[in-house]
């Protein structure tokens, strides 16, 4: 008894290690001997058999009156090893155990021990997956995301920059057809921001699943025109001073008082104030042609005829005609007939000056 016992226990030792090295195929061999092991025990040792040998199971209570152990070593054994050997582990228990049997109490209940802890030690190694047998930490996947930037129209935007944050980052550049190829790609989450000069900046997240590649499509709208900007603040009038005193006069009168006779031309200023004067002009030759820079002059014609050029145009004049000449436009003044032209003239806009110039010296 005491000889097989012994081989029990290095079978045991044996299971112990092959749990430890995770060599499964090794246990259940040793297994399969510490079953062995109980045959040869039930065999040279019977417990149930005549009263003669009885005596040597006196002391020692049956291995069915604690199936707690039983059962216990059978649930760890079956998160351990396949289901036909776990099977064949319990029946093991259960038939060679169920009854009394030559050996002592104490010694089953030392390899039962054993043997729970053998498979409490190769339990954890199981779960991990260590030693020669187990499987390796799968690697994960790659693949590659497709990112597509093109305008509301359709175009593509190529030069556009494409900036890729999250479980990987990096910087790219899009090309021809306003495409990039974002390599190595794990399973996660991203976030694309595509941006150029002249549109909206655009970012969009995406979602990496059991390396299927993937495709983002971005389209960016046109940044709107600049407002113009805003125009310039008016000027503020320049001190205008006083307004002068009233003018009244009987423009008749004052040409019989004042009449041209011979000369080429007379300028008589009859009113004058901050920002005009009025002037009376008799001509008997043309006035060359001059323009007024800041002022605006409005021309009446009070007697005789002729005409006057504005630019490119001729209007004729006689009495009672009235004429605009905006600054800045050139023109020039023509006498028919024998009588003088004589006409009463209002410059605008500029202060008046006693003894102003003629007009032919006005044209700057």
């Amino acid at each position: 008894m005491g000889e097989l016992m012994t081989f029990q226990q290095m079978r045991h030792t044996k299971l112990w290690l092959a749990g430890q090295a995770g060599n499964w195929a090794f246990a259940t061999y040793e297994l399969d001997e510490l079953g062995e092991g109980f045959d040869h025990i039930v065999k040279f040792h019977p417990c149930a058999g005549s009263a003669g040998h009885r005596h040597r199971c006196r002391g020692f209570p049956s291995f069915a009156a604690h199936p707690s152990v039983e059962v216990t070593l059978g649930r760890q054994l079956r998160d351990v090893f396949s289901p036909w050997r776990t099977a064949m582990a319990e029946s093991f228990l259960r038939t060679r155990f169920a009854g009394s049997y030559a050996g002592g109490f104490a010694m089953l209940r030392a390899i039962l021990i054993t043997a729970a802890l053998v498979v409490a030690q190769a339990g954890p190694y199981a779960q991990q997956g260590r030693g020669r047998g187990a499987a390796r930490p799968a690697t994960p996947r790659e693949t590659t995301a497709r990112v597509t930037v093109h305008d509301a129209d359709g175009g593509s935007v190529d030069g556009a920059q494409v900036t890729l944050s999250g479980d990987k980052s990096g910087q790219f550049t899009t090309a021809g057809a306003g495409l990039v190829i974002v390599p190595n790609l794990i399973d996660g989450t991203y976030r694309v921001r595509a941006e150029k000069e002249g549109f909206v900046t655009l970012e969009r997240e995406f979602t990496v699943k059991a390396g299927t590649p993937v495709s983002v499509d971005l389209v960016l709208n046109r940044r709107p025109p600049a407002p113009p900007p805003p125009p310039p603040p008016v000027a503020a009038h320049a001190d205008r001073g006083a307004s002068g005193a009233p003018v009244s006069l009987v423009v008749a009168d004052f040409i019989d008082r004042n009449f041209i006779g011979r000369e080429p031309m007379k300028e008589s200023v009859v009113a004058c104030s901050s920002l005009e004067t009025v002037r009376v002009l008799q001509a008997r030759e043309a006035i060359a042609a001059h323009a007024h820079a800041d002022v605006d002059e409005l021309v009446y014609v009070v007697a005789g005829e002729g005409s006057i050029r504005l630019g490119g145009e001729t209007v004729t004049l006689r009495p009672s005609s009235l004429v605009l000449v905006p600054r800045g436009l050139s023109h020039q003044f023509e006498r028919r007939g024998k009588n003088p032209l004589i006409m009463l003239s209002t410059l605008t806009g500029d202060p008046c000056t006693e003894g102003s110039a003629s007009p032919a010296r006005q044209s700057k």
